[in-house]
């Protein structure tokens, strides 16, 4: 999977922002296929749903007042792993070993496992 910053794209697939949303929630990041999006398909209740120009917001509340979480890099790393997962029509696991563990940041790899790799590949 590669990430690019290019402001100048008009079809982004994911569009990514932190924001302070100012309020603790229980949810650090999520990610959205919003009205504007620019393309769908799939079957999202299966799973397999995509949708070009997705939002993933991470919510920086977390880690800009709240200690215990996003406080390390391996936390931010995992919620980033888990989050971009979502864009790419991952699920939630019940594995430590993977970053899509169902609790986003609480002990779980800050990577994909070959089961996630599998299942991405298998789609694109």
């Amino acid at each position: 999977m590669n990430a690019y910053v290019d402001q100048a794209d008009p079809y982004p697939d994911v569009r990514m922002a932190d924001f302070d949303w100012g309020v603790r929630n229980g949810v650090v990041g999520w990610a959205q296929c919003p009205d504007t999006n620019t393309g769908t398909g799939g079957d999202r209740a299966a799973g397999t749903g995509w949708c070009r120009g997705q939002h993933l917001r991470f919510n920086a509340y977390y880690y800009w007042h709240y200690s215990g979480v996003f406080d390390t890099a391996t936390q931010r790393r995992q919620i980033a792993c888990h989050e971009t997962g979502h864009t790419v029509g991952l699920r939630h696991r019940n594995t430590l070993d993977s970053c899509m563990y169902t609790n986003a940041g609480e002990g779980a790899a800050a990577t994909l496992d070959a089961h996630d790799r599998g299942h991405i590949n298998g789609h694109y």
